[in-house]
């Protein structure tokens, strides 16, 4: 709880009076501090934990770093900290086969309702939504606390910086079948699908194929209500 409000009095005090280890997790999903700190944004608290030897590595039970939680959230910053470290692999995968590239994908905005997606791949209304169909892993966790900064409405920043300054692989497809196409579907963020079509090799039939639920980009569009996303997906997907 420390850690994750970004209370680095309180880990110090912790640490220091009580002997509690900063690599230490009792919840079922294999968090640790160092997790809770990234994924809610709090620089400074990483840092700290970091410094009295937190694992910059350390994994959930899902096999996610500090550095994809960061990511998923939104947080810059954090994200950037945990990347320079030599231990950390920006292009790691969990058990789901997920890397950086497809939370990045998932990003929205909490103080939207969960979406925040332009809803097509030209510029456009921004839509929030309350649901999202189809994507297991965004729907595990609600939006969170906001930490040292403010989480984007669009992930094309962290996408960018991912594929282009880390190198994080584009043409991964996860055991659901869901490539960062799908993800980006499912949360319209269209923005990032042209980018992603017209600026990387994110652009071939398998990254387009039906999901493990026969849903391929498009119907996940349509889905959570982006219908100008949908068709345009569906003109891409028919060319390709």
């Amino acid at each position: 709880w420390a850690a994750g409000g970004g209370h680095v009095a309180a880990c110090d005090w912790l640490f220091n009076e009580n002997n509690i280890p900063v690599n230490g997790s009792r919840r079922k999903d294999g968090r640790a501090p160092l997790h809770w700190a990234a994924r809610n944004g709090h620089l400074e608290t990483c840092k700290w934990l970091v410094t009295h030897g937190a694992d910059p590595n350390i994994k959930t039970y899902d096999g996610d770093g500090a550095f994809s939680l960061a990511v998923w959230q939104g947080h810059l910053p954090v994200a950037r900290y945990l990347a320079s470290l030599d231990a950390v692999d920006p292009g790691a995968t969990n058990r789901w086969g997920c890397n950086a590239l497809l939370w990045a994908c998932i990003q929205h905005d909490p103080r939207g309702g969960g979406g925040g997606g332009s809803g097509t791949m030209r510029s456009g209304t921004m839509r929030s939504g309350t649901m999202r169909s189809g994507d297991e892993e965004g729907t595990r966790e609600g939006g969170g606390s906001v930490g040292d900064e403010s989480p984007p409405k669009s992930p094309m920043a962290t996408v960018r910086w991912l594929v282009r300054e880390l190198g994080v692989p584009v043409d991964v497809v996860n055991v659901n079948g869901h490539s960062a196409l799908h993800k980006c579907a499912i949360y319209g963020h269209g923005d990032v699908i042209a980018w992603l079509l017209s600026e990387t090799t994110c652009n071939r039939a398998e990254h387009m194929s039906p999901d493990d639920r026969g849903s391929p980009p498009s119907a996940l569009a349509a889905a959570n209500g982006y219908e100008n996303l949908a068709a345009e997906l569906r003109h891409v997907e028919d060319r390709t």
